[in-house]
């Protein structure tokens, strides 16, 4: 003869307020581990760094909250691209930050005949724009700091994409749009251990 043990369940909002704050905890960690930033890349990082002459060929970043340093960095070269401006500001006409990167580099490149080019890696194991090995040829200190400055652009629309993501509205709505079940303290159950 089996036994089944019987779980009591709850709804995300039948949860007390310290029971809500372990279930978002787990699911930030999950989100942590998750692949969710491959939509960010895809759709706003890459196109980004295609208009602007930027050929990425890895991105490496800290997670978030995690550690002293946090940042991003990338492997990959530059090279001009006639119209990166123009096609920035079509596709991000609300990026003010990334608008004057496009603006600043084609200032930049048009100061050195369009001939600036860079190859960029990174250090180990340390993912943050200061640690980065760029290669400017013609060595150029200004170009290097506009490529570091996409590094940071980089991590900023990452971990505000993560802030989206965990936050408690959008936590909600997952959580009782897909009919989450909880243990009394807050701990997500699969559907398993109460089916």
């Amino acid at each position: 003869m089996t036994v089944k043990e019987v779980v009591q369940t709850f709804s995300f909002d039948e949860l007390t307020p310290e029971a809500q704050e372990r279930a978002l905890e787990v699911h930030r960690e999950a989100l942590r581990n998750d692949t969710w930033f491959y939509g960010t890349l895809d759709n706003t990082i890459t196109p980004v760094a295609e208009f602007l002459g930027i050929d990425l060929e890895n991105i490496n970043w800290q997670r978030f909250y995690r550690n002293e340093g946090e940042g991003a960095c990338f492997i990959g070269t530059y090279k001009y691209l006639p119209n990166a401006t123009e096609n920035i500001k079509k596709l991000f006409p609300n990026d003010a930050l990334i608008i004057k990167l496009a603006e600043d580099l084609q200032v930049l490149q048009s100061a050195h005949a369009y001939n600036l080019e860079a190859s960029v890696e990174y250090a180990g194991c340390i993912c943050h724009k200061d640690f980065a090995v760029i290669k400017s040829n013609p060595n150029n200190n200004r170009l290097d700091e506009l490529l570091r400055d996409f590094m940071g652009w980089i991590y900023t629309k990452l971990k505000n994409d993560f802030e989206l993501l965990s936050s408690m509205e959008v936590c909600e709505d997952i959580f009782n749009n897909n009919n989450y079940l909880f243990s009394l303290d807050g701990t997500p159950l699969c559907e398993e251990e109460y089916a």
